[in-house]
């Protein structure tokens, strides 16, 4: 079949979610067989900013090109923006929803992050990843949509950090924490990142600040520095700076505010690990792209939990902060 897929072309493909997950049902779908086709949303752009290798593996088209309908078109990125547009361009529409979208949805309605309106009028089916949307919100899905709500199982894909780490010859992190070890002959403190989004409940630095507070306090575990990634919704918050920032410093440990940044890069920081935190969530990409190149993580996600390879003992359960101090000692 021919298949579209929408995507869009902004910004780094490692600033979100969306991108690893176009590239990862893409990719399932042609091992399926099937003839697959981004379609580019954003017509200003032609494709990331980055990664621009990788654009010789997926045929592209504007969506405003499109002549011949698709016999499928998944909205992963972003939906269409009406019914005849999903008309004109497909023969069946379908929507993956990806993340969790009942808290999404009930936190853009008191403080909305965009304008734009989601259109769902047209679809044919809905499909949610299994391990992303609780069984609660396919009732609120059927119920908006009136369409068939599926679970399909969650697909993820190392093909970005893959190419990236072939791209700029990227080592995986054990390489290079031995390597700087046996340099230095001595054992080195550790370089603790915390990634949240810190733009929605789910995802907050506060739980890993307060952690990491508390294991310094306990003087059980080397640390000196740390970076929090996605610092802009906070670091101009005086709520936060006063009421959660001034309240997690202590002696000997500095920390930074810093921007989104590439987590495959952090294999480049010697003795860096990943102090993570998620609310109504199962797993996020950024945990599995950690993962696969071997940044040590420690988190409260009940499906790393599940898989074995050690990380069992670097889970901590929901908002536990002796859990986590203690999972950051092991």
């Amino acid at each position: 079949m021919r298949v579209g897929i929408t995507a869009h072309f902004q910004f780094s493909m490692f600033s979100g979610g969306g991108s690893s997950a176009v590239i990862a049902v893409a990719e399932l779908l042609k091992v399926l067989g099937h003839s697959v086709t981004l379609i580019n949303l954003n017509g200003t752009q032609e494709w990331w900013d980055d990664m621009t290798s990788f654009k010789q593996v997926y045929p592209r088209v504007n969506l405003d090109d499109i002549k011949e309908p698709f016999d499928i078109v998944f909205e992963v990125a972003n939906t269409l923006k009406d019914k005849e547009t999903r008309q004109r361009i497909a023969k069946q529409s379908i929507w993956v929803v990806r993340k969790p979208v009942l808290l999404n949805d009930i936190e853009c309605s008191i403080f909305p992050v965009s304008l734009t309106k989601r259109n769902i009028e047209g679809l044919t089916e809905v499909w949610c990843f299994d391990h992303e949307v609780f069984d609660d919100e396919l009732q609120y899905l059927e119920t908006l949509t009136r369409v068939p709500v599926r679970k399909v199982p969650y697909v993820w894909s190392p093909a970005l950090v893959e190419l990236y780490r072939k791209e700029n010859g990227h080592p995986l992190w054990i390489q290079v924490a031995v390597t700087i070890t046996q340099q230095q002959q001595k054992v080195l403190p550790w370089s603790v990142h915390i990634c949240e989004t810190n733009n929605s409940a789910s995802s907050s630095c506060t739980i890993p600040l307060v952690a990491l507070r508390e294991v310094k306090l306990q003087k059980e575990f080397a640390v000196q520095k740390y970076k929090l990634h996605n610092a802009q919704p906070v670091e101009h918050s005086e709520f936060f700076k006063q009421n959660v920032f001034a309240h997690c410093q202590t002696e000997d440990l500095s920390g930074e505010m810093v921007g989104r940044q590439r987590i495959v890069d952090w294999v480049l920081d010697p003795m860096s690990c990943i102090l993570a935190h998620m609310r109504f969530r199962k797993i996020r990409p950024y945990l599995l792209e950690a993962l696969w190149v071997g940044i040590p993580l420690v988190h409260n996600s009940p499906l790393l939990k599940t898989i074995g390879c050690g990380y069992e003992g670097y889970y901590y359960e929901d908002n536990s902060i002796l859990g986590a101090a203690k999972a950051l000692t092991q």
